[in-house]
Order: structure tokens, then sequence, then C-alpha cells
């Protein structure tokens, strides 16, 4: 919890193995993630027992929502049709007549879908007055209670449990408020996180965590889950500790398994801070796994920044520079004496992700051909038996419609699985797994590796941007964006060229605001949300708006005749805004 004088913050650091993780520590992982599926399985029998019990109470409803279902399937085929469109089209522009015809037929499924629905919820409203909704939901708490119970989990630790099924709640609270919106089953791929709760009791204030000193080894008959020794600093003297966390076992000393890390600590945790909880995180990176431990602290909360005369605004971008670079951001200032800063990824950034977009290329092509060879052989999925537990990714080859492909991710799981299991498959299927490895093994460690370094050091200079910025203690104003515009998402689509999409996914967005919105809350340093018309077209000197300014980097104001760099222009204007924002803020306070 969080009192008037503290904020939680999370703050999180690389940790690097020391020896090969336990088996124990993986199998405890898969319980965890066994529980999560559980827990969804109970809220879908939750909801298909309110759902049964809705149409059993009123003839009215049972009608509409047997229509709505018809439509939801149909909505699902017309996305399948608009996908086919696209390969035929090969453009993911809603200009081409294919992708505006099936854009056509979507829109129109949804409006029908939309009317139903508003129809439908003044009768759940009603239909819900006649159900015994208490009774339902005592009795999915009552098997989500017993479901994340230490004998019913197989053994999984109680604070992992309790971390799941926390996750669980507001995962659930979250699709409550989206009307199509659905829990998903998660595949165990390794993965996986485990969760440690600090208490002291011989402190006065034992409910909000521990200090840091808490985990100093207390020597060998320490057998506590998560302890910390001091280490040799790294060359650059960033401080490294040796964390030993417990993965698996029970309260016995001798059931406990530990794994050992270094832990390199490259930011300090705040003098005072009070840590609540740790989570030792394991993610998968192509056939690797990284690993993080994430602190959730109490920190005495910062001073909400005074009154400023001055403001600092940021200009997301996307611009190609002469010398290669891509333009991330313009940073400028009300005041001169603020000056002007340009974010820039530099060329050597781009030709890394190049290369990883090659390699992956290469990869989507030939892991698309093993796809097309191995359908015929699965026969259905059908080649394993139905509790094997790749038999469902396998069925999902087998099945793959003919307007997508498989992806490389997969092929490569596919390989790697049944490389370790021989004679599991027949001998073609065996051969053709094996053979796709052997020769993409290198291209895809090559490709994780090299993405992985490339976008740790994209976030980390947007952690240091972000940092210096709220240094000056001055509220920051930036453009308010819709961010979907620039995700690939699957079904979205985008008339910008394959290029110009590109840049922007190389830039993100997301990550930079991010990192400055975290930072500030940290500093107490408000930011405000600016919006984007006009800030670039605004003649900083005279305030006039060109209309018929391009997509020129420079620009020369007609009215005034005051030249401008386009992007430092906006930003200018971007930091007036959020200067008056904050000013009037202030006396409305």
């Amino acid at each position: 919890m969080t009192g008037p004088d503290r904020a939680t913050r999370v703050y999180q650091y690389g940790a690097v193995p020391l020896g090969r993780f336990p088996e124990a520590g993986i199998d405890a992982l898969w319980k965890a993630n066994r529980l999560w599926n559980n827990l969804v399985e109970i809220h879908n029998d939750n909801a298909e027992d309110l759902e049964r019990a809705r149409r059993d109470a009123d003839a009215e409803y049972a009608r509409i929502r047997e229509e709505l279902d018809d439509l939801e399937e149909r909505i699902e085929k017309a996305y399948e049709d608009k996908r086919t469109a696209r390969m035929e089209a090969q453009t993911r522009s809603s200009s081409h007549p294919l992708i505006a015809k099936a854009n056509a037929g979507i829109a129109a499924l949804k409006e029908e879908w939309k009317r139903l629905w508003d129809d439908i919820k003044p009768l759940r409203a009603r239909v819900d007055k006649r159900v015994d909704k208490p009774a339902l939901n005592a009795a999915f708490k009552e098997r989500v209670g017993r479901a994340q119970r230490v004998g019913d989990t197989g053994g999984l630790d109680g604070d992992t449990a309790n971390e799941v099924a926390r996750n669980f709640r507001e995962a659930r609270a979250r699709v409550f408020k989206t009307p199509r919106a659905r829990l998903r089953f998660h595949r165990f791929d390794g993965a996986g996180y485990r969760f440690y709760r600090f208490k002291d009791r011989t402190l006065d204030d034992a409910a909000y965590g521990v200090p840091f000193d808490y985990f100093s080894r207390g020597g060998e008959g320490d057998d506590r889950a998560f302890t910390l020794e001091p280490a040799a600093p790294r060359p650059d003297g960033v401080p490294r500790w040796r964390l030993r966390a417990k993965v698996a076992g029970g309260q016995t000393r001798a059931g406990k398994v530990y794994a050992h890390f270094d832990l390199v600590m490259h930011r300090p945790l705040p003098e005072g801070a009070q840590i609540n909880n740790a989570k030792l995180m394991r993610k998968r990176v192509g056939d690797r796994f990284k690993y993080t431990v994430n602190f959730s602290v109490r920190v005495p909360a910062a001073e909400p920044a005074g009154r400023r005369e001055d403001a600092i605004g940021v200009d997301i971008g996307f611009r190609r520079m002469p010398g290669g670079a891509i333009r991330a951001a313009a940073i400028g200032g009300t005041s001169d004496a603020f000056g002007f800063r340009s974010v820039e990824l530099p060329k050597d950034f781009m030709r890394r992700m190049d290369r990883v977009e090659d390699l992956q290329t290469r990869l989507d092509k030939t892991a698309s051909l093993l796809g097309r060879a191995l359908k015929p052989l699965l026969k259905g999925g059908a080649v394993l038996p139905e509790d094997h537990r790749r038999h469902k990714m396998l069925r999902s080859v087998a099945t793959l419609p003919a307007n997508r492909a498989m992806s490389f991710e997969k092929a490569y799981k596919l390989a790697d699985w049944f490389g370790k299991e021989p004679d599991t498959l027949s001998t073609a299927i065996q051969e053709k797994l094996m053979d796709w490895r052997d020769r993409n093994a290198r291209s895809y460690r090559e490709m994780h590796n090299l993405r992985k370094k490339t976008l740790g050091w994209r976030k980390e200079l947007y952690r240091v941007v972000a940092s210096e910025l709220v240094a000056h203690g001055l509220p920051i104003g930036v453009e308010k964006l819709d961010l979907r515009v620039f995700a690939e998402a699957r079904d979205r689509d985008n008339d910008l060229s394959d290029g110009a999409r590109g840049q922007r996914f190389l830039v993100s967005p997301s990550e930079l605001l991010a990192a400055i919105r975290n930072a500030a809350g940290r500093e107490g340093v408000p930011v405000f949300e600016v919006p984007p018309r006009d800030t670039s077209r605004r003649c900083g000197a005279c305030g006039d708006v060109n209309e018929n300014l391009g997509s020129d980097l420079e620009w020369r104001c007609p009215s005034c005749g005051a030249a401008h760099d386009r992007d430092r222009n906006a930003a200018v204007n971007i930091a007036r805004a959020a200067r008056k924002m904050a000013l009037d803020a202030t006396e409305g306070a």
C-alpha cells in the first residue's frame, strides 16, 4: 500500500545465471503457468454458467445472444477473408479495391453487432435480476480459492500462487470493461516468474517491506528464499551482487532448491527505500532465456514541482537525417537557455536492425516452405495422441489456413522440442525438422541476440534522455498520440510505405514516452499531453499557421520570414502549450 508520503516504484535489474537453471525451478514455473490456465478455465466456466442462466431466464435475451454469437463467427470469417485479400493484393493499404471491399464487409458486420449489443444491454440488466448471481459468484470464488492452495497447485509456493491469482484478477477486471475481450490460456515455453514477498516483523513498519541490508547473508545457516552478497563490481564500476534465490522446494532446508545469479545494479535503490517484494523473471529470447529481478519498493514521494515559468516540449519524430540516422525526437524549451536537443538513432543502429530484418525474412521464407512440406505428413495433426503435450502445436500446423504461413518461431520450437524427443514422429517428419534446424539454427540465434542487444541499447538511450529531462525540474509537454496508429497490429490497415512503417517501429515512441513518464513520476515532474494539431506549422516567432507547409525539415515563415527547423519549432510550440497547462493547473489548485 502507499501512503501520503510514499510512492511505489519498480526497479528492474539484469541477472546473469551462474550455472544451469535447476529443472525443479522450471517445473515450478510450469506449475505457475498451469495455475493461470486453471484460473482462466474457471473464469470461462463461470461465464458459461452465467450466460446459460441468462438465456434460460429470458427467451428474448437468448434470441439476441444467439444472433450476436453468429455475428462474431461471421466477423472472424471476414477477417480471414481480409487476410486472403491482402495476400492477393500484396499490400496492407486500405485504398486497394480488394482490401476496401473486405473492410466494407467488416464494417457492416460490426455495425450490426453494435446495434444488437445496444439492444441486449438493457435486456441483460433486466435478466440479471432474475439470475442468482451471488450463488454463481460464491461458487467462482470458492473454486479460485481452492485452485491456488498449495496442495492443489502441486506444491507451488504460496507467494507465487497469490501473485498469479492477483494478476488473474486484474486481467479479469479489464476483460469486463471490454465487450469482446477474452482471457487467454498461456502456452508454457519455459518462461515465467518466481515471486518473493518480504516482511521483517522486528521493524515497526513491517507491513511495508524491508530495507536493502535485510538481504545480507547470515552465514551458511541462512536458508532464506532471497539473499544477497557483495560481489566484485564490473570493470565500469557498476555494483554487482551475488543473488541466491530459492526457485523450488518446500519449507525444510534439505528440500529447498536455489539458483545463483550475478545481479547487476546499474541504478541504486533510493535512500530510505523499503522493498515490498521481488520477482525473478525468466523470459525466452529465441532459444535461450534472459533473467531479470524486479524490486517493488516504497520510496519517499517526490515533492511536486511548484510553479514554473518555463517548460520543455518533446516532439516525437521519425525523420531520416542526411547522415542516415533517424531523429526519434526533438526537444526544445520556452526559454532559449534550455537550448535544443535532437534524439537520434545512429546509422549503426539502423544497420543492425536491417540485419535483423534480413535474417527474419530469410527464416520466415524457409519456415513457410517447411510448413507446406509438413502439412500433408501431419494428417490433420493426428500423428500424436491428443493427450500428448505437443499435439495442439502439431495440429495448429496441420490445419494452418492457406493464407497463413508457419512462423519461424514455431518452426524452431517444433524442431527443438522433437529433436529432444527422437522417434516421437515419423522418420520423414523428423528429418525435415532436423534438417531445417541444422540449416537455420545459427541465423536464428544471431537474429535474436542482435535484436536483444540493439533494442536494449535504444531502451537505455531513452532512459538517459528521460533522466536528463526531468533533472531540469520543469513541466514537460509531449504530443498526444494514438500509439495504435504506429503499431503493427495484425488486422490494422496501414497506408504508409514499408520504409515509413519500419521507421516508426525502429523509433518506438511508446518506449520513449514511457521512459519520460516513469522518470517524471519518480521526481514529481508533471507531464502534459498536448494536441499535435499545427505544432509543426505554427510559426514560433509570430504565431501564424503555414497552411502550405510540406514535409521539408527547414522552412521559412511566409508571414514574418523567420527560419525554422521544423521539429525544433514543433518542440517549442509543445513546450509553450505545456507551460500554459502547468500554469492553469497551478492556479486552479
